[in-house]
């Protein structure tokens, strides 16, 4: 019995130590399994708070980009009306620079009359004046003949004066 005893002792001890043996890797496994909870715990913490920033910036980055949108929008429809604008004073401009090209074709058409007008007016004012000069010279040549013709039948006359009285 004795044997049996022993036999029993060391089957208890050898339970005692093995339970006490999965008691502690039990206790240990639990540490761990804490441990990596709370890590997961943080991790977990983390996350959601980086998540909420992501989404918050996200959310943020909607707002802007909606922002630029209808900024683009009214940009676009801006240039649009900018550009009607500009082809509608291209197409008055373009109308004035004709009517001014044309304003200016006339006038020097009509300058370029009036000039050759005035340039046949001097022609025949000169011509006239010529003609005039020559007349003049003319009727001055006569004036003298006539003088002297007249300063020689005076001298007759009083030679014939003189002679009979």
């Amino acid at each position: 019995m004795s044997v049996v005893m022993e036999e029993y002792e060391r089957t208890i001890s050898s339970l005692i130590g093995e339970r006490e043996t999965e008691a502690k890797r039990w206790t240990e496994e639990r540490a761990t399994l804490l441990r990596e909870r709370d890590e997961a715990a943080a991790h977990l913490a983390s996350m959601e708070h980086a998540f909420n920033d992501v989404h918050t910036k996200y959310e943020r980055c909607k707002v802007i980009i909606q922002g630029y949108k209808t900024n683009e929008e009214t940009l676009k429809r801006t240039v649009e009306e900018n550009n009607d604008a500009i082809q509608k004073l291209e197409a008055r401009y373009e109308t004035l620079r004709q009517h001014a090209m044309q304003q200016l074709n006339k006038a020097n058409a009509e300058l370029d009359t009036v000039k050759k007008t005035h340039q046949a007016e001097i022609l025949k004012l000169n011509a006239m004046l010529k003609k005039s000069e020559v007349h003049a010279s003319s009727l001055q040549e006569s004036l003298v003949q006539k003088i002297k013709d007249n300063e020689e039948l005076t001298a007759i006359c009083d030679e014939l004066i003189n002679k009979v009285g």
